[in-house]
């Protein structure tokens, strides 16, 4: 009798075992098939638009905010010193925004942030920001966004 209850814990452990291998692999392969799908998506993306300028694919991946950032580039020198909203972090990915803008020095906050950059600094308009007043000519890209290039006189003046 007791070499049956030996046998059949053996068998569950065995079962068991299968369960988790056949569990763990099929796991994995979903995984799997979904990476495999979003690579060949990508891939015959890209070769359907062979034919297509740089500023159309990015465009086309990025939507309004591409445009936005090609406007913030095209309006501030290279040395420029940017302050974003903190609720920009959730319009777009952060690393994004640098990739597009380099070498501009990027800043995310509110007022005091501004005040402790180095002026002159464009402030980015975007929707309700900037909360606070702040001086200097604007530059308007859409209804909902823009740049201010905030250069207060200096008081020694």
């Amino acid at each position: 009798m007791k070499k049956n209850g030996c046998t059949l814990a053996l068998i569950a452990q065995r079962v068991r075992y299968i369960l988790m291998v056949i569990i763990f692999v099929g796991a994995s392969m979903l995984h799997l098939h979904l990476g495999v799908r979003i690579v060949l998506r990508r891939s015959i993306q890209n070769l359907m638009d062979l034919h297509i300028s740089y500023d159309e694919k990015m465009r086309r991946r990025y939507n309004w905010y591409y445009d936005f950032m090609s406007f913030i580039r095209k309006n501030t020198p290279d040395d420029a010193t940017i302050l974003f909203p903190h609720q920009y972090v959730n319009i777009g990915d952060l690393s994004i925004g640098g990739y597009f803008l380099l070498p501009r020095r990027l800043h995310y906050g509110n007022r005091e942030i501004l005040r402790k950059l180095k002026p002159p600094v464009y402030v980015v308009i975007y929707k309700e920001f900037p909360t606070f007043q702040v001086e200097g000519p604007r530059m308007i890209h859409d209804s909902l966004s823009g740049l201010i290039h905030y250069q207060p006189k200096s008081t020694g003046e």
